[in-house]
């Protein structure tokens, strides 16, 4: 048995020997063309960029993290309480028709709008939605956004439901729509009129889907407008006349009537027949300072109009915003943002006074993005410092951080693969990424460093050190890739949250690892040949002086 373990031991050594020996053949070669092997690795790392890039998507919370989606319904306005009640069985029907591996419960809402925390709420009769809890990713086969679709072909079955809209509810902070945009301004007029246009031209576009705007008309109203000159000649003021149109239809307490205990208020106003009857608004008579009765429609212009249920404000001015869900098989949000901002961005020179401003998805993609790339600098500040203490030096660092945009290659090129977008735990794992994947270049440099302040030549030394510390680089690097495997493919579990942080840091670290054995040693000495043809220049110059 003792035999057989030896025999074991000598056959690795043989297998590592030779690996360490393909890798110093290689590497010399590659040393004495640095310059040309530097310009393939650095064609070949663009190359591979560009077309991992071109097919690479940004969304920070992306649809296999979500569990739950809101159905809102929305009717005529006006529309009566029973009236939504039904149309939200409608749907309510078509919900239950889920699988029960996919469907847990859901929740239906009637009379208003709200996110699930009760945020942003709107309020309505004509208003219902129905929050809808599914089953864990894991336990079920179709992504949420693949139902979503599947109940959104179905829709259009249920008779009377002519408005619906299907939001996702993602983890992390309320970021609203994939696509929200807000246009602000003065008039309403003006802000409906490019509302109108960013919709149609966001119809025109593959991959969007419940475009529509928050504008809604009114109930019908009546504005009693007063006319000031005819009322101050008849004695009447506009508050008088404003008083007396409130007490007929709205009432005034005239008295409290007690029945043992309690107390009953008494409320006087005009009797329901004449109350829902317009043509009794212009028959109110207002009593004047001199007693006399005055016909309302004799001082006042009664102009039907449609009224406003609510009125939103951004910066003081009045907004309306216009939105979208994406389909992220066809398109993302990142792209769609870019696209109407860019294809809008003269609506301030066409229309004075009104901008567009960046709301929903795109705003906090905008803001994480932007967090994520200080943070990313800060990462790379920190590290350089610590490395320049570390070697003494300004300009060794540059040589080590060199394999941190090695390793990103890896990461763009991994979640591509893999089907994953760029979301947040992605960028968390890039920002530790920058961390771990100088590991190897120090403990190749700073071996290296050893051997020439021993007086061996640069070129030896760079061979002597990657033979030397190739085997520590490999099995650190692959113990840390193999550890993290399980995470990614599941291995007794998956979570699709924290799965794309483990990408990053994997495949990060294997491609580092591999162009960092050869990109290293070559820049390391490409270095030294500047410094060395700069120390001869300055030699020359001063020799000339003197």
């Amino acid at each position: 048995r003792a035999s057989k373990k030896k025999q074991n031991g000598h056959h690795g050594h043989r297998v590592m020997n030779a690996v360490v020996g393909g890798y110093g053949a290689g590497l010399k070669r590659a040393l004495k063309h640095r310059y040309v092997s530097m310009l393939i690795i650095g064609l070949g790392f663009f190359g591979l960029l560009r077309m991992a890039s071109s097919n690479m998507r940004v969304d920070i919370f992306p649809g296999d993290l979500i569990d739950v989606f809101v159905v809102k319904v929305t009717g005529e306005p006006g529309s009566s309480l029973e009236h939504s009640e039904a149309l939200a069985e409608g749907l309510e029907n078509l919900i239950l028709s889920l699988p029960e591996d996919e469907l847990d419960t859901y929740v239906t809402i009637v009379g208003k709008h709200s996110a699930l925390d009760g945020a942003n709420q709107k309020q309505g009769t004509h208003l219902s939605q129905v929050n809808v809890y599914l089953t864990t990713q894991d336990t079920r086969e179709r992504l949420t956004v693949d139902i979503i679709e599947d109940l959104r072909s179905k829709v259009e079955m249920v008779p009377g439901l002519d408005r619906v809209e299907f939001d996702l509810v993602k983890p992390g902070p309320p970021v609203g729509k994939a696509l929200e945009i807000k246009v602000k301004g003065k008039d309403f007029a003006v802000l409906r009129e490019i509302s109108l246009k960013m919709q149609n031209y966001l119809l025109a576009r593959e991959g969007l889907r419940d475009v529509g705007d928050d504008f809604e008309e009114g109930k019908d109203e009546i504005h009693v407008v007063v006319k000031e000159d005819e009322a101050a000649r008849l004695g009447l003021s506009v508050q008088l006349i404003a008083r007396t149109v409130l007490t007929a239809f709205e009432g005034v307490e005239s008295t409290i009537v007690r029945e043992g205990k309690e107390e009953v208020a008494v409320r006087v106003r005009l009797a329901e027949p004449w109350r829902s009857d317009q043509a009794t608004l212009g028959k109110i008579k207002v009593r004047n300072d001199r007693g006399r009765l005055i016909a309302l429609k004799d001082v006042a212009d009664l102009i039907p109009q449609k009224g406003l249920p609510n009125i939103s404000h951004h910066d003081g001015l009045r907004v309306i915003t216009v939105g979208a869900n994406v389909d992220v098989n066809v398109t993302s949000s990142v792209v769609e943002n870019t696209a109407i901002l860019q294809a809008f961005k003269s609506i301030p020179e066409e229309y004075p006074g009104y901008s567009l401003v960046l709301s929903g998805e795109g705003k906090e993609t905008k803001k994480i993005k932007d967090f994520m790339v200080q943070a990313f600098a800060v990462a790379l500040m920190m590290i350089y410092l610590i490395l320049a203490m570390q070697f003494n030096s300004f300009f060794q660092p540059f040589i080590l951080l060199i394999s941190i945009p090695l390793g990103l290659i890896g990461v763009v090129v991994a979640l591509t693969l893999h089907d994953k977008p760029v979301s947040i735990m992605a960028m968390m794992g890039m920002v530790g990424l920058a961390g771990v994947v100088v590991n190897d270049a120090i403990v190749l440099v700073s071996f290296a460093n050893e051997l020439r302040a021993k007086g061996t030549p640069t070129l030896e030394a760079l061979l002597e050190a990657g033979k030397m510390r190739l085997r520590p680089i490999l099995l650190t690097s692959i113990t840390t890739i193999a550890g993290l495997f399980p995470v990614i493919y599941g291995w007794g579990g998956y979570e699709p949250f924290i799965a794309p942080a483990a990408i990053a840091l994997a495949y990060g670290l294997m491609f580092a690892t591999f162009l960092t054995l050869v990109v290293v040693p070559c820049t390391y000495h490409i270095f030294f040949d500047v410094k060395q043809i700069t120390t001869k220049l300055i030699h020359i110059k001063a020799r000339n002086e003197n």
